[in-house]
């Protein structure tokens, strides 16, 4: 699970997740997608009210930060 392999880096000081660490992980996709691209004027991600559905409003912003994370190697953890 990706939540185990954030919480393992934390650990190993690789991290800081701050004070969602411990919550719920519907909480934690929640706060991440208000925070990611904050900085830029277009949401990058969106989750729909209806559907839940998460979609992507900016594929270039987003590539950017997948490239930023890439270094983590959390895919071992899906």
């Amino acid at each position: 699970m990706v939540q185990e392999g954030l919480l393992l880096l934390e650990e190993k000081g690789k991290i800081r997740l701050g004070a969602l660490s411990g919550t719920d992980v519907r909480d934690m996709v929640d706060y991440g997608l208000k925070s990611l691209g904050v900085y830029h004027a277009k949401k990058i991600l969106k989750k729909d009210k209806k559907s839940g559905d998460i979609y992507c409003q900016d594929m270039k912003t987003l590539l950017f930060y997948h490239n930023r994370l890439a270094g983590y190697d959390l895919e071992k953890y899906v």
